[in-house]
C-alpha cells in the first residue's frame, strides 16, 4: 500500500514538474512596437532562422521605450510570450572576453 502511495506522488510530482515555463535564449530583431490595456509589447523575429516565426512579447515600458524598431538583441524570453532579459549582442561578446 506504502508503495502505491509513494508511486502516485512520485508520478504526481513528475506531472507538475513538466509544466514548468519554457524558457527560449537567442537573437530577436524587433520589428514593432505597440501598446495595449496598459501593456507594453514588443514584436520580434530571430533573423537567424529560415522561416522566422513573428512573437509578440509582452515587457515593461523601460525597455519597450529603449527597444529600437529593426535592431538586433540577445534575448531570453518565456512562454513566447514574455521577455525577462534584453541586451545587445556587442554587450555579450565583450563579457566573454
Amino acid at each position: 500500500m506504502r508503495v502505491k502511495v509513494l508511486s502516485l506522488i512520485l508520478i504526481f510530482m513528475v506531472l507538475i514538474g513538466c509544466n514548468g515555463p519554457e524558457s527560449t535564449t537567442g537573437y530577436i530583431q524587433v520589428k514593432d512596437k505597440s501598446y495595449d490595456n496598459g501593456k507594453y509589447y514588443l514584436t520580434v523575429v530571430n533573423p537567424y532562422e529560415n522561416r522566422p516565426e513573428i512573437l509578440n512579447l509582452k515587457t515593461e515600458k523601460n525597455v519597450w521605450n529603449l527597444a529600437i524598431i529593426g535592431e538586433i538583441y540577445f534575448a531570453t524570453y518565456e512562454n513566447k510570450s514574455t521577455l525577462s532579459e534584453i541586451e545587445y549582442p556587442d554587450k555579450t561578446s565583450e563579457e566573454e572576453k
